[in-house]
């Protein structure tokens, strides 16, 4: 596979309007570069890329979580702290490492080994000192296990990663431990385990107040006494499509969105909370 290809590729994928046809040329590029391996720069940040996993491929193409992305670049400001939860290889948190600046800061969490080794080696292809790896997973209950997390997700189906240890925390712990009395900014993503995560850390959510970007799925409502919206209804926020900035009145409007049933979280959306009183100093108010 020659630089020229790719170049060609890059160039042909953002000249084509059609989504459906992007989609043709997106999955005739993932056949094509399956076993290319590549550092290059995105946006003024260098990864190391293996374009056969679906991750690598989009940051390559520029086309990875728009939305997630989009919602990060309005919001950071220089000197906040970013709390990335569930980074696996860095394509949010070192992008917000840039919005934030050397005077901020960007809280790097995944608990992989496959993913953590990936975030460590693109965080060491960059000059951004302000970003702080750590390989943890949040919960509301401490303590170690062996897991089988998702990290990989092939281009041709099937994945690289496996069954890894991981140390569990509490965030409200972790946060005293650290000496983190703010967090600004939080975006998690952690395949279905957001109550768990956010429920150790409530002091957190209410001490600071964050602007947050939540994946929402269908087991968030469906099993008892784990939904994670009631937790920030209880905290007064407020939530937008981050696609649209639409505001859902409450969060039965997401659930609506979303297919019952569905334990293997096959759909899911991305969701904006944002506490009422800070919603005046956003790009979402008046919505």
């Amino acid at each position: 596979m020659t630089p020229i290809f790719l170049r060609v590729a890059k160039k042909v994928y953002y000249s084509t309007g059609s989504p459906s046809v992007r989609q043709f040329y997106v999955d005739a590029v993932a056949r094509a570069t399956r076993s290319v391996r590549l550092k290059t720069d995105v946006n003024g940040i260098r990864y190391d890329l293996d374009l056969g996993e679906l991750i690598d491929l989009n940051i390559f193409l520029r086309s990875y979580e728009p939305d997630v992305k989009g919602f990060l670049e309005e919001i950071c400001k220089p000197g906040m702290v970013v709390a990335d939860i569930g980074a696996n290889i860095g394509a949010h948190a070192l992008p917000c490492a840039q919005h934030v600046g050397p005077t901020g800061r960007v809280l790097a969490f995944e608990p992989t080994e496959y993913a953590f080794a990936k975030l460590m080696a693109n965080l060491r292809l960059n000059s951004l000192n302000h970003v702080e790896p750590h390989q943890l997973a949040f919960s509301d209950q401490p303590g170690e296990a062996v897991v089988d997390f998702r990290a990989s997700w092939r281009t041709a189906g099937g994945r690289k990663d496996g069954p890894c240890k991981v140390k569990f925390v509490r965030m409200d712990d972790w946060m005293a431990e650290a000496g983190w009395p703010v967090i600004d900014v939080m975006k998690i993503d952690v395949d279905g385990f957001e109550y768990r995560v956010m429920n150790g850390g409530r002091e957190t959510l209410a001490r600071s107040r964050p602007f947050i970007l939540t994946e929402a799925c269908s087991p968030h409502f469906e099993r008892p006494g784990e939904n994670l919206f009631e937790i920030f209804d209880a905290l007064g926020y407020v939530y937008f499509d981050p696609k649209s900035k639409t505001r859902y009145p409450t969060w039965k409007d997401i659930q609506n969105r979303l297919p019952s049933g569905d334990e293997e979280m096959t759909v899911s959306v991305n969701v904006v909370a944002i506490p009422a009183e800070k919603l005046a100093q956003s790009a979402y108010a008046g919505r």
